[in-house]
């Protein structure tokens, strides 16, 4: 690394305040050297793509290789996963449109996609929905968090009941927003109690006893002293297989055996006229098993990514991964929300 900066006399006029931050103080240019980079034996073996060289589509071949080892597991997730509480507070699993936004610990703290949801514009959505036990504390295991562009990951302590709860959870391209749950239960009895999810945006009763719904009017805001504009109309649809409606909730009634264990799913989505797709794949997932839904979710956008993104092999581990963080970054701030109108009718990035 170069020495620290010094200032040569005589100092520029002018330039006194940016002596050893941008300048040496002769002139408008400083040596600041390279950066060096930690962990690259780690990022080294992330980007190790584990299949032989192809001419063809690398992204692809590694693709099938994962999808061939059990297709919960896949190469992007590797390289851009973080483990643990540190730098993770931002979910990194979105939709075209529907996304948490910020760095909020309610991301994870709570079961579920508790914290600010949007779906394009200023409108702070609240809570998608959240996954409670009532009657019980549930509290994260911060250590077994895990972020990843796919999907995200986490372990709960069930209040006084001694059972854990296994989380996997993630959003689909066409919003539908699945959490599957595995409880565990490694005392000696059975162990009963009631799961409820939960949103503030679905409050009224849907289709069959297990569902609830609720639409709200997407505006424009008033920043720049625009008139703040309803430009779209949103459904938000909450499910769970074995679930029942009571009043504004959603209940099940589970007994994890002892010893044993016991797997549910609940289903959101947050539907539009001009976004048909997503009641349809909401209902596809609302019929899969928990495993079933969170396989085919992680498979859908690590092939999606495969397809769509060139594979690239650069000398230093840690410029590579930050070309694959930057085309990840392209991805989560697209926003395709296909409504009519002149707002948001075509793709977009935005940041934020």
């Amino acid at each position: 690394m170069p020495s620290p900066a010094h200032a040569d006399s005589p100092i520029l006029p002018g330039n006194e305040a940016d002596v050893g931050l941008y300048t040496n103080g002769l002139n408008h240019v400083m040596e600041i050297g390279d950066p060096t980079y930690s962990n690259t034996g780690d990022v080294a073996s992330r980007l190790a793509p584990g299949v032989p060289f192809t001419a063809g589509s690398m992204h692809q071949s590694i693709f099938d290789r994962d999808l061939a080892a059990g297709g919960t597991d896949y190469y992007l997730d590797r390289i851009l996963g973080v483990q643990g509480t540190l730098g993770s507070a931002v979910l990194m699993t979105r939709g075209r449109s529907l996304y948490m936004r910020g760095a909020s610990n309610n991301n994870f703290t709570v079961m579920g996609f508790a914290g600010s949801a949007y779906v394009g514009g200023p409108n702070n959505l609240g809570n998608l929905y959240t996954v409670t036990v009532p009657g019980q504390t549930v509290t994260e295991v911060n250590a077994n968090r895990f972020n990843a562009p796919s999907h995200a990951r986490s372990r709960y302590t069930i209040g006084t009941t001694g059972v854990t709860a296994d989380l996997t959870k993630f959003i689909t391209y066409d919003n539908v927003a699945v959490t599957a749950i595995t409880f565990t239960n490694p005392g000696g009895a059975a162990t009963t109690f009631t799961v409820r999810a939960a949103s503030p945006l679905a409050t009224q009763a849907g289709q069959g006893d297990a569902e609830l719904t609720g639409t709200r009017a997407i505006t424009s805001g008033s920043n720049n002293g625009l008139i703040d504009t309803a430009w779209d109309t949103i459904r938000t649809s909450l499910t769970g297989t074995g679930f029942t409606r009571t009043g504004t909730n959603l209940d099940r009634e589970v007994t994890v055996p002892a010893g044993g264990s016991l797997s549910l799913s609940v289903v959101g989505a947050v539907s539009s006229a001009t976004l048909p797709k997503t009641v349809e794949a909401y209902h596809a997932y609302a019929q899969l098993t928990p495993a079933e839904a969170v396989r085919t979710g992680i498979t859908a956008f690590n092939r999606q990514w495969a397809q769509d993104v060139p594979y690239i092999d650069v000398p230093d581990p840690a410029l590579e991964k930050a070309i694959v963080y930057r085309w990840w970054g392209e991805r989560y701030n697209s926003l395709d929300a296909n409504a009519s109108g002149h707002v948001y009718q075509y793709p977009t990035t935005i940041e934020g």
